[in-house]
Formats: structure tokens, C-alpha cells, sequence
């Protein structure tokens, strides 16, 4: 399915005294990993010869797919909150890279007062992908193709992604997010 654009703000002042857990483990993680601030979190890749354990990021709403690649973690710290970005791409099994088709990077952040919780998603792209299409290599030639275009997202420049990852801080960093007094 073809990445889009998308903001959530989602209330969460109640969540606490739900009769159900929806959103709660997601935003236990959020502030975990806000509080810890880590560099990087294990997305499965090969480290030394073997495969790493992988640690989903957070990413509200639940989707019915699990994250391809997790690169380009970055921290936000606005007037209005803070949060965590990070480029992924949503797959449903095995055998698929990344591709301009599919590529988000994704916004999971808290408000100030930790009322809201804001969800978005940004379609991307990079130069080194191509759009989706049907391939006939195997599982671990797509494996192989994934590590090595991670590799090269990982490390290139915001601004080598359209639009540049930077210029979408930016705008995330300008949401007017207000508490409302007398509750």
C-alpha cells in the first residue's frame, strides 16, 4: 500500500482508567525511549555474523504490518512536546526491500503535559529506491538488498530524501498543541 500523508492527535488524559489497553503500551514505550534517548534500537539486522534482536519502535495506530527498516532515528524537542522520528516501511512478510512506493517516516511524540499523543506519517523517498514492483530473487537475496539500502539511507543526508527529513522536523516542530484549563 503507497506511504501517504497523516497527522493524528490523539487524547490520552483517560487512557489510564480505560477498561481495555489500546494505546497504553505504546505510550509507556514513547516515554521510555524519550527518557533513555538511545542512538539506535536494534531493528534486526546483522551485527557480527548474526542476526540482533529486534525492537519495534513505537508507531500508533496499530497496523496490521510490521516494520521493514528502522533508520534515521531522531529526537524532537519542540514548544509544543517531544517526540521520536524514524524512517520505516510496513510489510506483511518476507522477500520485500524498501521502495519508494511504501517508504514513511513516521513521528511518535507526547504534548508537554503528556494530554495528546501525536501520530504522523510522511511518504518519502530516496534515490537509491526504486518504486514497487514484482521481483523473482529469493528471501535472502531481498534480505541482502534490504541491509544494503538501509545501510545507505542510514547514512546519507536529510536532504537527500524528498522531501528533506529536516524541513519535516521543522514543520512538526511548529504544531500549536494547548492544553485546555478547567478539566
Amino acid at each position: 500500500m503507497p506511504a501517504r500523508n497523516v497527522v493524528r492527535v490523539y487524547d490520552i488524559s483517560a487512557v489510564t482508567t480505560a477498561p481495555y489497553d489500546t494505546i497504553q503500551t505504546h505510550i509507556k514505550n514513547l516515554r521510555d525511549l524519550l527518557k533513555t534517548r538511545p542512538k539506535t534500537v536494534p531493528s534486526g539486522g546483522k551485527q557480527g555474523g548474526k542476526y540482533a534482536k529486534y525492537e519495534q519502535l513505537p508507531d500508533y495506530p496499530p497496523r496490521n504490518a510490521g516494520h521493514l527498516v528502522q533508520v534515521k532515528m531522531q529526537y524532537l524537542d519542540a514548544e509544543w512536546g517531544r517526540g521520536l522520528f524514524y524512517i520505516t516501511q510496513f510489510v506483511q512478510g518476507v522477500g520485500e526491500w524498501p521502495d519508494n512506493e511504501q517508504l514513511v517516516y513516521l513521528f511518535q511524540g507526547l504534548s508537554k503535559d503528556e494530554r495528546f499523543y501525536v501520530a504522523a506519517d510522511f511518504r518519502v523517498t530516496h534515490p537509491s529506491l526504486e518504486g514497487a514492483q514484482l521481483r523473482s530473487e529469493g528471501e535472502s537475496d531481498a534480505n541482502a538488498l534490504t541491509e544494503k539500502l538501509s545501510s545507505i539511507m542510514a547514512k546519507d543526508s536529510d536532504e537527500a530524501f524528498t522531501p528533506p527529513l529536516n524541513k519535516i522536523r521543522e514543520w512538526v516542530s511548529t504544531f500549536k498543541i494547548e492544553s485546555s484549563c478547567g478539566k
